[in-house]
């Protein structure tokens, strides 16, 4: 969970067959390879999605609540349109 701030919570679909060995734990990345690994993971995935729930709707429901609320909007808006 989050000190202070926001909380986020990304979405991903890659095709079946995708691999990456960089892709792994996030937590066992340091920040600048997360930053690394963006623009290939935005580029390779079939679609992606970033949620957020804010400081204040932490306050409100509690940060495991805002954590689920951050992941189910990241999920709502994939664009999955796309998809083969």
């Amino acid at each position: 969970g989050c000190l202070a701030g926001s909380v986020f919570a990304a979405a991903v679909i890659f095709p079946s067959d995708y691999k990456n060995e960089l892709l792994n734990d996030s937590k066992k990345m340091t920040e600048k390879q997360r930053y690394q690994l963006r623009p290939i993971i935005q580029q390779d995935a079939l679609a992606w999605s970033v949620g957020i729930a804010t400081a204040q709707e932490i306050d409100e429901i509690n940060i495991l609540e805002a954590s689920r609320l951050a992941m189910k909007i990241a999920i709502e808006n994939l664009d999955v349109k796309h998809l083969k």
